[in-house]
């Protein structure tokens, strides 16, 4: 508990696919959590990796770069309690251990190599960390290498899945070229539901969808930014986006208002993900969660911190 009237300082680090994120928080007792600093390093693991499946040694050198930073930003607060993962590319590439000892040199705490079913676990502890519903609820994860899957309750976790396509994984596989023709959206939302319908098919009963990740926050960002109020990104204005981004012909002109200028090259990716899974469960909206697996560490933190 808090010592003195001192709050004690907490870290969340998500190493993942697309970018690295280090968020600090400020913990004076229970329910009393705050957010102090927020940084977010657009590192693209995923597009450093050889077909041999070696991440190259300018991105560990980029990545190397992002830690510094986060240790620099860990000492400026004096964090007692540090939560570090890494999710697909590092879980999935050639050379995790010579990645791993790099890290050490400049991070000194420990990085967890975290399996697709843990970040599972994680997203859905975030995303239930303010309320958890008492009906069973699908909660879709798009990060930038996996896909998760999560069924779950108040009494729960019923399903969880990781496929290993993401926003970054899609569009190196799918728009490797910078097209973005009608003819390779289609393309890519054929192969993207080939990958998840055996995972749609195992699905237990659930009565509500909600999205966590960079491309669902985006395309909310690019929702708004066009006057819509929704609560849900809806099949219908994913199928008016899909014609915007066909129009801009190249990810090189995309510049959707509302989309930060680092999410441009992986958009279209997360977007196939998500329209593909919608298209899958005939479900019309899927709405925005509270959370996802850096709010699921917090979680696991404050656990840890009043020994539950």
């Amino acid at each position: 508990m808090v010592i003195g009237q001192q709050p004690i300082h907490l870290a969340c680090i998500d190493l993942g696919s697309n970018s690295f994120h280090c968020q600090v928080f400020a913990y004076h007792g229970p329910a009393q959590v705050h957010s102090v600093e927020i940084i977010k390093m657009p590192v693209r693991l995923r597009c450093g990796v050889d077909v041999n499946g070696y991440l190259s040694a300018q991105v560990i050198t980029t990545a190397l770069e992002a830690l510094v930073q986060f240790a620099d930003v860990l000492a400026k607060h004096q964090v007692t309690q540090v939560r570090a993962v890494g999710t697909y590319t590092l879980r999935s590439i050639a050379n995790r251990s010579e990645f791993l000892a790099a890290t050490q040199r400049v991070f000194p705490y420990p990085i967890d190599i975290i399996s697709g079913e843990t970040e599972a676990r994680l997203v859905f502890l975030g995303a239930t960390a303010h309320a958890v519903p008492d009906q069973q609820h699908l909660f879709i994860d798009i990060g930038g290498g996996s896909t998760e899957l999560i069924v779950g309750d108040q009494q729960g976790i019923q399903f969880l899945h990781s496929v290993d396509i993401g926003s970054a994984a899609a569009q190196a596989q799918y728009f490797a070229d910078g097209v973005l023709s009608a003819a390779a959206i289609k393309s890519a939302l054929v192969a993207i539901k080939t990958l998840f319908t055996p995972v749609v098919q195992r699905l237990p009963h659930f009565v509500d969808v909600l999205g966590s990740g960079g491309t669902m926050r985006s395309l909310f960002s690019v929702m708004q930014a066009q006057g819509i109020t929704s609560t849900g990104l809806s099949q219908h204005f994913l199928c008016q986006l899909q014609k915007t981004i066909t129009a801009k012909n190249t990810v090189t002109t995309l510049q959707l208002p509302g989309l930060r200028a680092d999410r441009e090259r992986v958009l279209v990716g997360g977007f196939c993900v998500l329209l593909s899974l919608l298209e899958l469960l005939e479900i019309d909206t899927i709405g925005l969660a509270d959370g996802g697996v850096r709010e699921g560490m917090l979680v696991e933190l404050i656990q840890q911190i009043e020994g539950e």
